[in-house]
Order: C-alpha cells, then structure tokens, then sequence
C-alpha cells in the first residue's frame, strides 16, 4: 500500500544524526548545519570521547577546505555527544563509523531504534568498502530504508576539532531508494538538495555498488600513504611509490574481472589510471590537477588510524581484493596480500607509520620503481 506525502511530512525539518562523528562525519555535518536553514535542517553529532575533549578545549569546532572556506561553530549552537540515544529524534542518519565496526555498531543501532520505537527513517552508509549497508540492513527493522553511499574526498582531522577538506570538489554518490517509497523518496531528494547547498558536488543512482568497487581500487592508495608516512601529495610524488599503487589496482582489476565485477567511475576513468601512474611525474601532475585539486595536508584515513594508534580498514580494502582473488580463482593477489600483512604489523607495533621508502617498499612488494 503506498503512503501518501501528508502537509506534515512535506514541512517536517530534516534532523540528520552523524553517527562516528570523525572526520568525515563532522565535515559533512558541520557544512549541513551551517549552509542551511536551521528551521529545515540540524544535525546531532555522536562520536568518541576524543572528540567531546576537543570540542570543549576549542569552544566548538572548525571546517576548513584549500578554496577559504573557514566555518567555526560554537559549542553552544551543536549537538554532540557519545550516547547513541541522542539520534532517537533523526529522521535520517548518516553511518561513518570505520568498517571494522560496523557489526557492532549496526547492532547498537538496531537496538536503540526499537527501544526508541522510532518511525521508519532513512540511513546512509558513509563508509569506505563494500557491503556495510547490508550489514546494517541485517540488523535493523526493514520499515528503516538503509542506503549506501560513496564519499568520494578526503578530510583531515588537524588539530582539536578542526576538520580539513583535503581533496576538492567533494563528491557524494548516493543511492535512492526504491521508487515505491513516496515518503522515503521525498525526504532523500531534500537531503541531496541540503548536501548540494552544503558545497558538495551530489550524484545520485539507483545502485552504487559499481562506483563503490572503483572507490576502493582508488582507496588501494591508503595502504601505500599509510607505510609511506607522508602526505598523499608526497606519496603521490614518488615515482616508486606510485608503481607500487600500480601493481596492487592491476591484481584488483583482475580479481574484479574474474569475479565478472565491472567498476564505474566518473572524474578519472579506471582504464587510464594505470596509464597515469605510469607517467613522468611532471605529466602525472599536469593531468592529476585537471581533476582533482590535493591539498599538501592531506592523509589517507588509513594512515590516521596508524598514527593514533587504531585499526584500520585494511582487511576491507586490499583484504578484499585478496579475497577476491582467491574466489575468481587466480593464484593470488601477492601485492595486495603484503600490504595488508605490512599495515597488520603496523597495526600491532601501535607506533604510527613505519615510514617505509619507496624503493624499500617496491623491494618487499617485489615491484620494480621503474616506469
């Protein structure tokens, strides 16, 4: 039976709950909550202690990017807390917590809407791999409408609660629900309107999954930033480092092709990256730039987590790719494979990036720097 929209569900405000408020999540957030109106939008940031200390010692927090934007919200005028519960008003809410995890957190979730007995509601993934949404789905009551997306930019946790925009433009792909859901889609069309208000460059599609498997051949780069200790702009810049990226986005091309997985991409196509990474590196960045604007602060996610000492999304990432090897029958992914055995090691010495060189990591991946 269809649902009509009714005066009430028309004028309601978007209350957007940013579950794993970390740098994504308070970027994302913070542009919703100051580029639109408050009376049709706000938002409720939940994250770790971490970020409640910050924002306390700062008065509020901070969302910069490398075009001059500079928004400061005062601690008076956000919601933000460490208590799922404080969501129980959303009528969407934005997952971005790490992959590792999502299980738990869907499943914390999950509770807390029916103890809450909330209305049907709409939730986003804003997380890197494959599959978190279903996770989620598994979990909560199917009245809740559970959408994946693919955040396509990079943000920088700096000092305090300030969150930087690394990459420009930030690009939102967003999934749709199902045509039939009249109310759900109303209020997923207001959202991408609020997100295109916010300065993000919005997209949207019946199914993501495609444009999440390019995301993650892209994401192949978070390992090698992550042992490289630098900036992506300085990882990027060595060539080595970049025939390194080479190797592990051909074995994920040809896991996906064994597994009949067929990426979409839009900026970069996927059949000229291996031809970019493979040019001089002053060709590389005449053509890099046309795209993709990279601030020299810049990090992988990845090697964030090394540097305050938590898991990464490793197995989700290259780990995928191994995995998909193996299932396409091919005889593995042996770049892939080591990368992740190089960040687990990371992972358990809990002493940041190992800083690795690229002529040292070309040599443990058995991958020659030349060209």
């Amino acid at each position: 039976q269809q649902i009509k929209l009714s005066t009430r569900t028309m004028a309601d405000t978007l209350h957007v709950g940013i579950l794993g408020a970390g740098a994504i999540g308070c970027y994302v957030g913070m542009l919703l909550q100051s580029k639109n109106n408050k009376n049709e939008l706000k938002v409720t940031f939940v994250g770790r202690k971490s970020l409640m200390v910050a924002v306390e010692k700062d008065g509020g927090m901070r969302a910069t990017n490398g075009k001059g934007l500079d928004i400061f919200l005062r601690r008076d005028q956000i919601t933000v807390s460490e208590d799922i519960s404080s969501l129980s008003n959303c009528n969407i809410i934005v997952v971005c917590v790490k992959t590792v995890q999502t299980e738990a957190v869907a499943a914390e979730l999950a509770k807390m809407l029916e103890e809450k007995k909330m209305k049907p509601i709409l939730i986003y993934s804003f997380q890197n791999g494959i599959g978190n949404a279903d996770i989620i789905r598994k979990h909560v009551n199917p009245k809740h409408t559970v959408l994946s997306t693919v955040v396509d930019f990079n943000t920088v946790w700096l000092s305090g609660a300030h969150f930087h925009n690394a990459t420009l433009p930030p690009k939102l792909s967003l999934q749709t629900p199902p045509k039939e859901y009249e109310i759900e889609n109303f209020r997923s069309r207001r959202f991408c309107r609020s997100l295109s208000k916010a300065l993000f460059k919005v997209t949207t599609a019946d199914d993501v999954e495609g444009f999440q498997y390019a995301k993650l051949m892209f994401n192949l780069i978070n390992s090698i930033n992550a042992l490289s200790g630098l900036s992506v702009k300085g990882t990027l810049s060595e060539g080595g480092y970049r025939m390194c990226i080479y190797a592990a986005v051909q074995e994920a091309a040809e896991a996906y092709k064994s597994n009949g997985i067929v990426p979409k991409r839009s900026g970069i196509p996927l059949w000229a990256l291996t031809t970019l990474l493979r040019m001089p590196d002053w060709l590389f960045w005449v053509v890099i730039t046309t795209v993709v604007k990279i601030d020299p602060t810049a990090k992988s996610s990845m090697l964030q987590d090394l540097e305050r000492g938590r898991k990464t999304e490793i197995k989700y990432l290259n780990g995928l790719v191994v995995s998909l090897a193996k299932k396409g029958n091919l005889k593995g992914a042996p770049v892939n494979q080591r990368l992740m055995d190089l960040i687990q090691m990371a992972e358990e010495k809990k002493q940041g990036s190992p800083k690795i060189s690229a002529s040292d990591l070309c040599r443990e991946l058995g991958v020659s720097p030349k060209k």
